[in-house]
């Protein structure tokens, strides 16, 4: 369930640049890449291949010139103007429409360019991203205030400290991070003063929890107790493939459609049984025979899927994986995806991290935990005591429920957690 606080991390202090990075539940685990079409649940997160947040400069350059293709698509058309409102009003200062249009402004461009998407779903995720704007809007302005109350002030060497801070945990210069910012249409002027916001506000809660976050050994204790399958790591084993799939776009094909599949399957097999003798007969190197001739997208790191468990491929393959020793080569293995040829490259025994080992961790999860439940106090608190006033409806008497739908960010580095 989204938290106030997350609210608060990803929509208010910084939804300009750097995302929400959600903390990893203890221990943390190691991320494995996987070829999504040697799972079989292709669609879960599982199936997923591990990437790193941040993009290429390519990737970047790529992003620049869809952006200008979306602008330019979306300038043909002219939408009438929206007549301005106010949304909600917080202690009799206004918050409008058009500031919460602007607060959505990049995610909203990405929607627009979507073609692919019914003009219903879009407005759903576009009330439901003005729905997390305005609660954003509403915390910001009480939050804001409260700075002020205390009379904060944070230095623009504190935000370069900050910023520099975060680009370098990413591996990031600061014309990375601009570059990216140019590819999402925001500027980094924007950055630093949400990042100047964020820093206020992070001293705000700093001196609420003043005394009040004690977590103890015991406590980690009783956790990892509690949880213990968190830190138990099942037997994995890595593997490389070359994947030979049956060629059915052949125009000179047999017409008969189960002929034509059974010729292209015995070609492909075929093939694969070819390459398995080069590699087993002649000593061809593995690696290379995959980035030439393998149709999985591991073909160009030679076939690599990294190390999984048990659970995450196709029967036929995994089976064929875990029986085998580091560097030994499978025969030719049939899946539902066409022809492989396997060659494990590692094992790890199942294991379990003691608790010497996570106690740290857990500590400092617990202590995050505990920061979070205050934060979202006294943000609740505030909210309490300051009449909010919906001049177009009426308050409502609980808290929204949460969307239905999560908006798809673009992939963007970490952002800076009010708790840290």
């Amino acid at each position: 369930m989204r938290t106030l606080l997350a609210l608060l991390t990803c929509v208010i202090v910084t939804i300009s640049v750097f995302g929400c990075k959600k903390k990893e539940s203890v221990p943390q685990q190691q991320p494995q890449e996987q070829l999504e079409s040697l799972d079989d649940a292709a669609d879960s997160d599982q199936a997923k291949p591990a990437m790193d947040s941040r993009p290429s400069r390519e990737e970047m350059e790529k992003m620049m010139e869809e952006k200008k293709a979306q602008q330019v698509e979306l300038s043909a058309v002219e939408p009438e103007p929206e007549v301005d409102a106010v949304v909600v009003t917080v202690d009799g200062h206004p918050i409008m429409k058009s500031h919460l249009m602007e607060m959505i402004a990049p995610q909203l461009t990405r929607l627009e360019g979507n073609a692919q998407m019914p003009p219903q779903l879009k407005d759903q995720y576009k009330q439901q991203m003005l729905k997390q704007a305005e609660e954003g809007a509403i915390v910001e302005y009480l939050l804001d205030k409260q700075v002020a109350d205390h009379n904060i002030v944070i230095t623009d060497q504190q935000v370069e400290e900050e910023i520099g801070k975060k680009t370098a945990e990413q591996n990031m210069s600061i014309d990375d991070l601009k570059a990216l910012l140019a590819a999402q249409g925001q500027s980094y002027e924007n950055v630093q003063q949400r990042i100047k916001k964020g820093l206020g506000y992070q001293r705000i809660f700093d001196e609420q929890m003043v005394g009040k976050v004690d977590v103890n050994e015991q406590a980690a204790k009783d956790f990892y107790e509690k949880n213990i399958d968190q830190f138990s790591t099942p037997e994995q084993v890595s593997a490389s493939h070359i994947l030979i799939t049956p060629d059915t776009s052949n125009p000179n094909a047999d017409p008969n459609a189960a002929k034509a599949e059974a010729k292209a399957k015995a070609e492909a097999k075929a093939k694969a049984e070819e390459l398995l003798a080069k590699i087993k007969g002649e000593g061809a190197n593995f690696e290379e025979l995959a980035k030439e001739f393998s149709k999985c997208p591991s073909s160009t790191k030679g076939g690599d899927l990294g190390y999984f468990e048990k659970g995450r491929m196709v029967p036929a393959f995994e089976e064929a994986a875990f029986a085998m020793e580091p560097n030994e080569i499978s025969d030719v293995v049939e899946t539902q995806f066409g022809y492989h040829i396997i060659k494990t490259t590692g094992k790890k025994a199942a294991q379990i991290t003691s608790f010497e080992e996570a106690n740290d961790q857990i500590i400092e999860q617990l202590t995050m935990q505990e920061k979070g439940k205050l934060a979202q106090e006294y943000v609740e608190s505030l909210k309490k005591s300051a009449e909010i006033v919906y001049p177009q409806q009426e308050k409502p008497a609980v808290e929204p429920n949460e969307p239905t739908v999560e908006i798809e960010e673009m992939p963007q580095p970490a952002q800076p957690d009010v708790n840290e």
